[in-house]
């Protein structure tokens, strides 16, 4: 079981710059990202060598553009039941 805290670093959307946010907030969250604190635990604790965690983070990247391509290729669903309800 794994538990992740963690904080949205950007805006709501591309128009909301987060000026809510207090002086340092961003960057002490920052500090804390999970895969941050993971990738330091791999190489400090456990002595992984940094080429090998630089590999897996590749094939992890190229994996996820595969399924994105692979998404934005798939023909639209067709209407079912949910798109013909009427308020």
């Amino acid at each position: 079981f794994i538990e992740a805290l963690t904080y949205r670093f950007v805006g709501h959307s591309r128009s909301d710059p987060g000026k809510y946010r207090k002086p340092g907030e961003l960057d002490a969250w920052k500090e804390r990202d999970p895969l941050k604190l993971a990738r330091a635990t791999l190489d400090d604790r456990l002595g992984a060598p940094a080429a090998d965690v630089d590999a897996v983070d590749a094939q992890v990247e190229e994996l996820i553009e595969q399924i994105v391509e692979r998404g934005l290729a798939a023909p639209y669903p067709e209407p079912g039941p949910a798109a013909e309800f009427k308020a």
